[in-house]
């Protein structure tokens, strides 16, 4: 294409100082033979130096036109070769922006009168193909250079189309983390439902199970990141252990007691996905929530569906209500006369306090904290047997 610029108004010159039709020079009266040829020489030589100019604003021109298509026919004597190789002569079809006309191109040489005879015609051509022969390297450097600065463009033009798409890039706002937290509402209302006074309709649940599933889904396909407080992480662990024994229960429906599924060791089956991993609901209770949250209270909180454990909550636990239902859960077990008799002399309390003595510190001091009955110091401690019943109404 940048070729065609070049060698499109050469042609087009040529083609015109061949096809011209001079009039026939009227000679002067008087006037001397050498002096009419003089002046033909002359005035050669000026129209040839009037079409080099126009010749270099044609080539001026020619390198502004793109996107557009010509075709010409050359019969002229002249062979230019500029190309590295020779090439057979055919039809020559040359691609421009734009179409370049003969008036054009006439439009750019001054309008005089020419004076010429057929000598004239023929000194017009040599000296035009004088003009082509001394600019032919000219031409070629000129080629060379368009044909070098194309692809330069092009680079370039590509390098700040990958920078922009880089800034683009780096400005595109970062993807927001989704937390997907569970919604403890759903199990709070299968709670508060189904259990009056710590005991739980199993019956009831069983019919509606889907809504324990659905809850159950979104505990598994939960995940832990920054956005979780720990508060929101302990309220996690502890209704996903009540409900998940809700749900052991019901998957052995009919059974009297919890301690009649795997042979009496149901906490150490491992069945339950959370947060990438399987679980135990020994796993929960004690991998997890004690040794990391070392909150004694969570004891009244998480529920083993047998009649001597803690009452379950008629609610699900949640990062605004955990402090008072822990706190709620604590006292009510504790002055509970079923599970736990305290006088001053004397206390028999539940087997928790026996098997997890290591989480109340100072067992007397703890129970103080929260009974309606002080005991002293030299009251005596025992425990009561543990009814393992299913907690069912």
């Amino acid at each position: 294409m940048k070729r065609a610029y070049i060698l499109l108004p050469i042609i087009a010159l040529i083609f015109l100082s061949c096809k011209t039709e001079v009039k026939p020079v009227e000679k002067a009266v008087g006037a001397p033979m050498e002096q009419d040829q003089a002046s033909l020489i002359a005035e050669a030589d000026l129209q040839a130096e009037e079409a080099k100019k126009a010749l270099e604003n044609q080539l001026k021109k020619a390198a502004q036109q793109s996107e557009a298509t010509i075709i010409m026919e050359s019969n002229t004597e002249a062979d230019i070769q500029v190309n590295e190789k020779p090439k057979p002569q055919k039809e020559t079809k040359v691609e421009v922006s734009k179409p370049v006309n003969s008036s054009s191109i006439e439009s750019s040489i001054p309008a005089k009168d020419v004076k010429s005879s057929s000598t004239n015609t023929e000194l017009s051509k040599t000296k035009m193909k004088e003009f082509i022969e001394k600019n032919k390297d000219v031409l070629k450097k000129e080629m060379d250079k368009q044909t070098k600065e194309a692809p330069a463009k092009t680079e370039v033009q590509e390098t700040k189309e990958n920078i922009q798409n880089n800034v683009a890039k780096d400005t595109k706002p970062e993807k927001e983390i989704i937390s997907n937290k569970p919604d403890h509402g759903l199990f709070n209302g299968i709670l508060q439902s189904n259990v009056v006074k710590g005991r739980v309709d199993y019956a009831s649940i069983k019919k509606s199970e889907d809504q324990l599933n659905a809850y159950l889904k979104q505990l598994e396909d939960s995940r832990f990141d920054q956005s979780w407080s720990r508060s929101e992480k302990l309220v996690y662990w502890i209704n996903a252990y009540n409900a998940y024994t809700i749900k052991l229960i019901l998957n052995n429906y009919g059974v009297g007691s919890i301690m009649d599924i795997d042979g009496g060791k149901p906490w150490d089956t491992k069945w339950i996905k959370l947060q990438g991993k399987t679980y135990s609901l020994n796993n929960i209770e004690n991998d997890i929530i004690r040794p990391k949250y070392k909150e004694p209270r969570i004891h009244f909180a998480v529920n083993c569906a047998a009649k001597s454990c803690p009452p379950i909550a008629n609610q699900a636990f949640t990062s605004a209500n955990l402090e008072g239902l822990l706190e709620k859960q604590t006292i009510a077990f504790i002055n509970n006369t079923a599970y736990n008799q305290i006088t001053p002399s004397k206390a028999i309390v539940s087997k928790i306090f026996d098997w997890y003595g290591e989480d109340f510190g100072d067992l007397k001091t703890f129970l103080n904290k929260y009974s309606k009955v002080q005991i002293t110091a030299k009251s005596n401690v025992d425990f009561n047997e543990y009814d393992w019943s299913l907690n069912g109404r």
